[in-house]
């Protein structure tokens, strides 16, 4: 074999060798979603050879779809259109749904701020909460790739986990309890109530929530990164423990210590609103049907208390869970891109813009305020969703052990 050939031969190998070697790194890998990561994916950095007349070495790292991309490439933001599914179309529309109809309720309760208690304190703090919410709620382009950068880290750690509409969804929670503890103390502790639960009181309560509600979501600031390799966004946890123990503090503040004391207030709340029914349910004077009448009226407003928080329930309850399992590993990988997954995600969302319909729906007094809202209505001198809780509830008590002696 001469020369010449073994040349050919040796070039031959060379061309193959290269396009195999192309072909390779132009064939897209398995996009890797961030969700389902909670480690830092394998080390795909690759240092190419050094170069004999430079004497450099050049640094260039494979992203996750299998292509090279230098430095100065991976320094800038790459952005992923909006792709409109029925997810987003549906999340769009809560979101519509819930800043209008919260908006509307802030407005309403705003033209009545003479009257308000402190009930109508707190379901204006609900609904501010809710329409912030709905606001965060709006779907915005995802990212690609990010710069590891400050800028880069502080997407990863407030604007990706969507960290502002969980304080307000942690918020919107913790009001709603806050209105149960309140119901709860008009009306099995009037005297107190009417002595010392003022709006001030409550509007301090109101502070103390959002704040409680941003130091819950410090640890998940904490958990999100940038990834060097991939210059995406990934949660990291330690080991399994620290996963395990996240879950478990979400699903504790989210729904373990809302759901049991709106449950045992609302039970002693109906167990003593019974009682003061049957002791004027025989009454005839002018009295007792007046002590009557405002517990039939606290009666409304306390069954339209209960639908809120049993939509509250239903609406969060099956996602929180779900994610619960998931950071016990009792939840496959695969359940975060399920439908079922969208639909329980959805359902949450939900809970953002429902209270407004239930209002509308259960509250008389409310459509009739929307009314005036409109057209130029009368407005009623009294409260909106606590008439006369302060007054009344006193005068039941003392009709009660009038009653007694």
């Amino acid at each position: 074999m001469s020369s010449t050939e073994l040349i050919r031969i040796a070039l031959l190998i060379f061309v193959i060798r290269v396009s195999a070697t192309t072909d390779t790194a132009t064939t897209p890998s398995q996009l890797w979603t961030l969700e389902d990561w909670t480690t830092e994916p394998e080390d795909i950095t690759e240092v190419s050879r050094t170069s004999t007349s430079s004497n450099t070495t050049a640094i260039s790292t494979v992203s996750e779809d299998g292509i090279g991309q230098d430095r100065d490439t991976l320094a800038s933001w790459v952005w992923n259109p909006i792709q409109w599914t029925w997810v987003l179309i549906l999340q769009l529309l809560f979101a519509i749904i819930g800043i209008i109809g919260n908006f509307l309720v802030l407005m309403v309760l705003f033209k009545r701020r003479k009257y308000c208690r402190t009930t109508d304190t707190l379901i204006a703090a609900l609904a501010t909460a809710d329409f912030l919410t709905s606001v965060f709620l709006i779907p915005v382009p995802r990212h690609e790739r990010i710069p590891d950068t400050w800028a880069g880290y502080a997407y990863c750690k407030i604007i990706y986990p969507n960290f502002p509409m969980w304080v307000c969804i942690t918020s919107s929670i913790y009001t709603l309890m806050a209105i149960a503890i309140e119901r709860f103390v008009a009306v099995v502790f009037p005297l107190y109530f009417s002595r010392t639960l003022t709006r001030r009181t409550v509007s301090i309560w109101v502070i103390i929530i959002w704040i409680a509600s941003f130091l819950s979501g410090l640890r998940g600031i904490i958990l999100f990164r940038v990834n060097k390799q991939t210059n995406r966004c990934i949660i990291t946890y330690r080991n399994d423990t620290e996963k395990i123990a996240y879950g478990c503090f979400v699903f504790a503040i989210r729904i373990v210590i809302p759901t049991l004391t709106m449950l045992i207030t609302q039970t002693i709340i109906a167990v003593t609103l019974h009682r003061q029914s049957t002791r004027f349910l025989n009454g005839s004077n002018d009295n007792n049907n007046q002590a009557t009448f405002h517990v039939t009226a606290k009666n409304r407003i306390l069954k339209l208390m209960l639908i809120v928080i049993l939509i509250y329930v239903l609406c969060w309850s099956p996602n929180q869970i779900a994610f619960l399992g998931y950071n016990l590993g009792l939840v496959p990988t695969s359940y975060r891109y399920s439908s079922l997954n969208s639909i329980f995600t959805l359902l949450g969302f939900f809970n953002s813009c429902a209270n407004p319909i239930i209002y509308t729906a259960r509250h008389p007094e409310f459509r009739k305020a929307i009314k005036a809202l409109f057209f130029s209505g009368t407005i009623k001198p009294h409260s909106l969703f606590s008439h006369g809780d302060a007054e009344t509830s006193v005068t039941t008590l003392r009709k009660s052990e009038a009653q007694e002696d």
